[in-house]
């Protein structure tokens, strides 16, 4: 089943959407970017530190330099590709001779860009454009689940946008936390 995003949904899911964020997001980028060079020139202020940024670094392909995603699959350790049980004749699974196979079953990280798979990917740092308080703390909860970048400390919870440029109502972030309700709109 696809993923409905602005520009596949309709203009209720649309309008549901909009309702959500305007509920529950401000835009705060002036106030944590102040913040936060406050704390990397004077000292942080009691209760909120850069140190409070989460998600920031993310583990990146040292291949192609795209995200990688952990992945628990059988993966050959030769070639460094997942290998499937049932392989696609038309794909190739793994360059390596079926019987030379160094198969591992290492949590390792995968490349969905490549296809490469590895333990020990770099690490890149995402940077945060715009900063929205998040007052409602289940839609707070998803954010963080899906390793967007956060802060949380006694003053309030914010999300870290790695985009700008348009509208928040285009960001994907807010359309996969609703994704089950929108379906049913």
């Amino acid at each position: 089943m696809n993923a409905i995003h602005y520009n596949n949904a309709t203009p209720e899911q649309r309008r549901y959407i909009e309702e959500r964020i305007r509920s529950c997001v401000y835009c705060q980028t002036g106030l944590i970017d102040a913040l936060t060079r406050h704390d990397i020139s004077s000292g942080p202020i009691a209760g909120f530190s850069a140190e409070d940024i989460q998600n920031m670094e993310y583990p990146a392909c040292p291949e192609c330099g795209e995200k990688m995603d952990e992945t628990t699959e059988q993966w050959c350790g030769n070639c460094c590709k997942l290998i499937s049980d049932e392989p696609d004749p038309d794909e190739e699974h793994c360059r390596c001779d079926e019987d030379n196979r160094d198969m591992s079953d290492d949590d390792a990280f995968h490349c969905p860009n490549c296809g490469h798979v590895c333990t020990d990917p770099e690490s890149e740092y995402y940077e945060a454009y715009e900063w929205w308080l998040i007052t409602d703390s289940w839609v707070f909860a998803r954010l963080r689940e899906m390793g967007e970048v956060v802060i949380d400390n006694d003053y309030g919870t914010w999300w870290g946008r790695t985009c700008t440029g348009q509208s928040i109502v285009l960001d994907p972030a807010f359309w996969e936390i609703y994704q089950d309700r929108v379906r049913e709109i």
